[in-house]
């Protein structure tokens, strides 16, 4: 079986570098030309706004994502970037991974919070803090089972599926 590498990218204002096996790489971006840097922008802009789209299914209908919801979604992002936010959470649908992580979290403390405190410590989580939550086991079990249920929910609203399957 071959060795799976990983390359440890660290960002800051000045400079990417690049790091994996001994080897490493560093790009500053002090020394790249203003139009290499504006079209860098645009491009990282494009993809995080894009990247909003990217709405798999409706967890209510178990249907594609509608144009409608992608758009929204896009809107949402555009809207948090002009108030200088780089991403916003405790907001949306429940379709990205921030709304099934909330889902799961809400699911946790029913019994003993309240939502709008789950909700309150939610939006206070560090960039790092969701995805330790995600790899806890009790978190990500429930996450698993919201998945399952989802599934189950658009495998119901498939109607014909059986017949489908059947002319195969």
């Amino acid at each position: 079986m071959a060795k799976r590498s990983t390359i440890e990218t660290t960002a800051t204002l000045s400079a990417v570098q690049f790091a994996a096996e001994g080897h490493s790489l560093s790009c500053r971006i002090d020394v790249l030309n203003h139009d290499i840097v504006a079209r860098l922008a645009i491009h990282g802009l494009t993809q995080k706004i894009k990247d909003a789209a990217a709405i798999p299914v409706n967890p209510e209908t178990g249907r594609s994502a509608s144009m409608e919801e992608k758009f929204a979604a896009m809107r949402a992002v555009v809207t948090a970037l002009q108030a200088g936010e780089w991403s916003r959470r405790g907001e949306g649908d429940g379709t990205s991974g921030g709304g099934l992580l909330l889902s799961a979290l809400l699911r946790f403390y029913a019994d003993s919070r309240t939502e709008k405190q789950v909700l309150a410590r939610y939006k206070a989580l560090s960039d790092k803090e969701p995805a330790a939550l995600r790899a806890n086991p009790k978190i990500s079990a429930i996450i698993a089972e919201i998945k399952a249920e989802r599934a189950a929910k658009a495998a119901d609203g498939a109607t014909g599926s059986d017949d489908l399957l059947d002319s195969f």
